[in-house]
């Protein structure tokens, strides 16, 4: 089923679908009128010229692919990034319900998580933080991990 609006889904992975979408799909059971898997890339240049700004491509059936191209040296705004697309033909319109997602797949979380995590608690230790151990770092992550969902 399809609701009137626009769904704007953010990713990093260019050609494939977010797997927030699907989980929003899976446990709403609709879609927006126009659904855009939006990406912003940031090129290794001061500033990108506004001509080059923005990519838009109709996948058809009402999903869309934005790339956004911005500079070191810039901010990415993406609600002035949606009104720079609809010059592109693209109607964003005003009902815009914006989606965030996990930047790893559900794959490479599993296999990096725990390595990651190590890093990050040998950067405490490196930084001066003591008095927290291994275990009570893995153990407050894997507890607090889904947190930031109910934010």
């Amino acid at each position: 089923m399809r609701v009137p609006g626009t769904a704007v889904f953010m990713t990093s992975n260019l050609g494939t679908a977010p797997p927030v979408l699907l989980h929003h799909l899976k446990h709403n059971k609709v879609l927006h009128e126009r659904v855009l898997f939006v990406s912003v890339l940031t090129e290794e240049i001061p500033q990108v010229p506004a001509e080059e700004r923005v990519v838009a491509r109709d996948l058809g059936s009402g999903f869309f692919q934005v790339v956004a191209h911005y500079g070191f040296m810039e901010s990415p705004d993406v609600p002035s990034l949606l009104r720079w697309a609809e010059r592109f033909g693209l109607q964003v319109g005003k009902d815009v319900s914006y989606f965030l997602g996990a930047g790893l797949s559900v794959e490479d979380r599993r296999t990096h998580e725990e390595a990651l995590v190590r890093e990050y608690h040998e950067a405490l230790l490196a930084a001066g933080v003591d008095d927290f151990a291994w275990d009570r770092c893995w153990s407050d992550y894997r507890a607090f991990a889904f947190s930031g969902f109910h934010m």
